[in-house]
């Protein structure tokens, strides 16, 4: 049984803080988000949620709202989600977005304080968002949980001042909750105290993600079943190194004689157009297919369809991508970085290769396409990855830091 007294007498209340959440806008942002709240409400704790969109007066990009007039609050999947605008500097590279952060989102978020008094204040990712919740929170009294998932210290280690209004915002923090074991270690090296971390792996959605036949996955997505078929998956930004990908992709051709794969690249960013120009001028065209950023039913079906996964990144924490590609019965040649050799138990699970190296990557390539590989099998490796496991680790790691008191929330 499921002793948890705590969690009938108390109801835990979480209000919960980040711009990578999903919305009318995008459901696919921050999806494991969603999904790490869903396994906890199935525990008895109750969420609200705040979503900010980032915003520059005159400027529409990708970190701006898309609406003319955005919602100010919507339901998502049964919570209520509030979307204050907090401004943000496009060009900084300093600490003043976290500032901005909290002085733009203090009153709206003071105000749900005082109306529904949560346990804690729980945000993910690092910065701008634990830096300018962690302000608010410790004007509140109120413990603050930050999720740490690689990329959001990883893009800021040659950025001294935003690096130490992180380590100040984690050190403050009542846990930090990083997703890798290399993530964690790296939390060490900034001064996080070990005592506040808790490392905890993400889950696999099974229902999307499971093994199913390849030919039928190709007759839904209406494309040919007869080349072999490598898949990327991700924002088309420097740190994946899809160029690299697409070198070691041209090397492969060049030594396969029959029966030449296909590489499908999924998902958008703003290296897109450079990295389309790449491919005419290496004359790919007929070999390599974008095909944009894509709802997670559609990835579902394009890894079912295609023979492998590859990630070339440059680094990493635990790209929920690859336990993907594992749940759909898929090999992955990735790059050894981060917390992905935690994950990946190398030439057995399709191959681990050094970042960067493109002679490595097209022979693995090649070696993992030659290879018969068992679907079962390959998803028996993230079969213990759920997001249950990671609600029930969550739950029990909060209690242990005095977060759940039967008696209510009060302050820190």
């Amino acid at each position: 049984t499921d002793d948890w007294s705590v969690m009938v007498l108390s109801a835990p209340r979480v209000l919960f803080v980040s711009t990578n959440f999903p919305s009318r806008q995008d459901a696919n942002v921050g999806s494991y988000n969603l999904s790490q709240i869903r396994g906890l409400r199935e525990l008895g704790f109750t969420f609200e949620v705040v979503a900010p969109r980032p915003w520059f007066p005159l400027l529409r990009s990708r970190h701006s709202p898309r609406e003319a007039a955005p919602v100010e609050t919507e339901e998502v999947d049964g919570l209520p989600v509030h979307h204050p605008r907090v401004l943000y500097l496009p060009l900084s590279r300093g600490p003043a977005n976290g500032w901005l952060y909290a002085w733009s989102i203090r009153r709206p978020l003071q105000g749900l304080i005082r109306a529904r008094p949560p346990h804690f204040l729980w945000t993910s990712f690092a910065f701008p968002d634990a830096v300018g919740v962690g302000r608010i929170a410790r004007a509140a009294g109120l413990p603050h949980v930050v999720s740490v998932v690689g990329s959001d210290l990883n893009a800021n280690l040659d950025r001294p001042g935003r690096l130490r209004s992180i380590r100040h915002a984690l050190r403050n923090a009542r846990l930090v909750l990083p997703k890798s074991r290399a993530l964690g270690r790296s939390l060490v090296e900034l001064g996080i105290p070990p005592d506040r971390l808790v490392q905890t792996y993400n889950g696999v959605d099974r229902i999307r993600f499971r093994p199913r036949p390849r030919r039928e996955a190709c007759n839904r997505l209406s494309i040919s079943a007869q080349p072999r078929r490598i898949l990327f998956v991700g924002a088309l930004v420097p740190v994946k190194n899809v160029s690299v990908l697409i070198e070691a992709f041209d090397r492969l051709l060049k030594t396969t004689a029959a029966r030449r794969p296909e590489l499908v690249i999924l998902g958008d960013g703003y290296l897109r157009t450079r990295l389309e120009r790449e491919v005419a001028a290496r004359e790919l065209d007929a070999h390599v297919r974008f095909e944009g950023e894509r709802s997670h039913d559609e990835v579902a079906r394009w890894m079912a369809a295609s023979d492998l996964l590859c990630l070339p990144s440059r680094a990493e924490g635990v790209p929920n991508v690859i336990l993907e590609a594992f749940a759909s019965g898929r090999p992955v040649v990735a790059s050894a970085v981060g917390g992905i050799p935690e994950i990946h138990p190398g030439e057995s699970g399709g191959g681990l290769v050094p970042a960067g190296d493109e002679g490595a990557l097209a022979e693995a390539l090649g070696d993992a396409l030659d290879r018969r590989w068992d679907p079962e099998r390959l998803a028996e490796l993230v079969a213990d990855f759920t997001w249950e496991n990671n609600a029930r680790t969550l739950r029990d790691r909060f209690a242990e830091a005095g977060l759940l008191d039967p008696t209510g929330p009060g302050p820190d």
